[in-house]
Formats: structure tokens, C-alpha cells, sequence
């Protein structure tokens, strides 16, 4: 689904669009009951009259299939398509891997602790405290390298498919980080993604605290689906804002803590600031895709053989087709 067919979804009805011209952030949890219904109709979609709102809400976000507000260059503009902002050839990335990584390593940290036996549980829940260092604010190479330290720390003490899960991760995000590329790499992401949704599928037949539509959601299927077309296409670095987030976030702290809040003076409180942290600016964020890589390297041994894994059922299925085959065109040949 484009863009434009996700921004006409929005605005094929009455309701949607006076959501959209009020800047609606959510689509559904804007919806009383009776709009909702309405709303409901007006997509030609059943539902009995005494419905809950709740329930009528679940409705309308299964139709709308994630989409919940128009595109940030659209928002609250008035405008319904790209085109008439100059920008129908806008394309967007399916994959970025600061943000697909460090969410689908979130949900997972959260999901994980309900599926173990109470004493793998504490163990789990112990590791992954430690791994965090008791930080406040949790950023995308902190649930990196979080991931790094308690898969190596769980290895052997906990169920070992959850384990699995684990290694394949922290191979996927050192592949999508990595600033090499080629056919072997292609083809070991491909791998590795196929592996990690297989292992996920068998774990987590049920989830516990989160809804199977978070975990197997956005995050999981850009990682699963989109990342290995996209790394064969485009060096993955090249798609990661971390730099540019990391800049943003200073300038929103120099504006929180260190300004007047007067408009006339943020900007220049910041480029000031800005100008003397690149001068003073040591080496230690510029590597910390070094450390994790070194980190990811110390456990290599636990790399999974996704070949040999899948290698004996591809070839049994692949021999007895041929055969089969062959077997049908001799007996084809001889009754002719």
C-alpha cells in the first residue's frame, strides 16, 4: 500500500476527513460511538448495533491496518495527496534500522520474561538490568548493546529457543550495521531473517503481554520482509539518522536547559553550543558502532548454521520432486 492509497483510506469518508482537518493524531481513538458506527457503515463494513465503543474501535483499526494520520508532509495541511504538495515521486525507506532494531529488541525484552519458567525468568529479568545499568532513558545503541551482553550472559541458562532468537538478532543488526556489503552478506541477512521468523513463530504460538499484532508488527516485518531487499539494493549506513537524531536531541536539551525560553535568544544559545561541542567533541559516540561490532565478535562461536539447518529437508523435497517428475515423463513416454 503507497502512500497515497493509505492518505486516500483516511479521507473516503465524511468522518475521516474532518479528522484529518482537525489534525487528528489517532484515527480511531478520536471516534465516539456513534461515529464510530457511522463510520463503520460508510466502509461497508457489519457490525451489531449494541456494540462496544471499544469494540467498534478494534473494527476500524483492523480495516484502517495501521494507518492512523496522513503522512507528517500532509499533516493538518488541508492537502490529500503528494502530488499537490509537488512531491508524487516522494519515496520512503521501508527499513531504518536505528528505530526497526531498537523497538522489535524492546518488544521482545518484554515478551521473552512470560514464556520462561519462573527461575529462567529471574535470571532473565536480573541479566537484562544489569545490561541496562539502571539508565532512565533508554536510547537505540543501548538496546543494542544490551541485546549483545544478555544474549552472551543467558546462553546455556535459559530455554535454548529463546536463545536462538537472540543470536539471530544480534547477527541481524551487526549485518545492517555493517559498513561491508556483498553477495555473502546479502544472502547470510536473508538467511538469518528467514531464521529468526521461523524461531519467533514456534516460541511465541501465544504471546502473554504484548498483542500478536505488536510483535510480529511493523518492526518485526521491515526487519523480516524488507531489510534484505532493501541491503541488496542500498548499503544499509546509508539509511541510519542515528547522527542526525543524536543532533537533534542536543539541540533539544540546549533549549530545555540551558536558554531562557525566549525565542529570540534559543537559536542562538544553540549554534553557540553546537559550535563548541564539535570542537570538544571526543571520539566516544563515532564509536560505539566499533565497540558493539567488537562485542558481537567476542561470541561469534554462536553463529547459527542456517545452511545445514534447512539444507537436508530443501534437498530431500527437491530430489523427490525431480524424481516424481521424471518418473511421470518415462511413464508419459512409454504409454505413447
Amino acid at each position: 500500500m503507497s502512500l497515497d492509497d493509505k492518505c486516500e483510506k483516511l479521507n473516503m469518508t465524511e468522518v475521516g476527513r474532518k479528522l484529518q482537518s482537525e489534525g487528528a493524531l489517532h484515527y480511531s481513538s478520536c471516534l465516539k460511538s456513534h461515529e464510530a458506527q457511522l463510520e463503520l457503515h460508510l466502509r461497508d463494513i457489519v457490525v451489531p448495533v449494541e456494540s462496544r465503543v471499544e469494540d467498534l474501535r478494534k473494527e476500524i483499526d483492523n480495516e484502517m491496518k495501521g494507518t492512523h494520520r496522513m503522512p507528517a508532509l500532509l499533516h493538518n495541511t488541508g492537502k490529500y495527496r503528494f502530488a499537490e504538495v509537488g512531491m508524487c515521486d516522494y519515496e520512503v525507506l521501508p527499513v531504518e534500522p536505528l528505530h526497526a532494531i531498537g523497538h522489535h529488541i524492546n518488544n521482545l525484552f518484554e515478551e521473552i520474561p512470560r514464556h520462561l519458567p519462573k527461575k529462567e525468568r529471574g535470571v532473565f529479568e536480573r541479566t537484562l538490568k544489569a545490561a541496562f545499568s539502571s539508565r532512565q532513558v533508554k536510547r537505540g545503541k543501548d538496546y543494542r548493546n544490551a541485546l549483545l551482553q544478555l544474549t552472551t550472559a543467558v546462553d546455556g541458562r535459559i530455554d535454548d529457543k529463546i536463545v536462538q532468537i537472540l543470536i539471530s538478532l544480534c547477527e541481524i543488526q551487526e549485518i545492517l550495521y555493517s559498513n561491508e556489503r556483498s553477495a555473502e552478506l546479502i544472502l547470510r541477512l536473508y538467511n538469518v531473517t528467514f531464521v529468526h521468523a521461523m524461531k519467533m513463530i514456534v516460541a511465541f504460538e501465544t504471546t502473554e503481554k504484548l498483542t500478536k499484532r505488536k510483535l510480529f508488527g511493523q518492526y518485526f516485518h521491515a526487519l523480516v520482509c524488507h531489510a534484505p531487499e532493501q541491503f541488496r539494493i542500498i548499503p544499509m549506513p546509508s539509511s541510519n539518522a542515528e547522527d542526525e537524531e543524536r543532533f537533534f536531541n542536543f539541540l533539544k536539551t540546549c533549549t530545555k536547559c540551558t536558554s531562557n525560553h525566549h525565542p529570540e535568544n534559543v537559536l542562538d544559545n544553540c549554534f553557540i553550543r553546537c559550535q563548541v561541542r564539535e570542537e570538544i567533541k571526543s571520539d566516544k559516540d563515532g564509536n560505539v558502532q566499533c565497540t558493539l561490532s567488537h562485542q558481537f565478535s567476542s561470541f561469534i562461536t554462536l553463529r547459527l548454521m542456517t545452511f545445514l539447518t534447512y539444507f537436508r529437508f530443501w534437498y530431500t523435497s527437491s530430489c523427490i520432486c525431480s524424481i516424481a517428475k521424471a518418473d511421470h515423463n518415462f511413464n508419459r513416454h512409454i504409454l505413447a
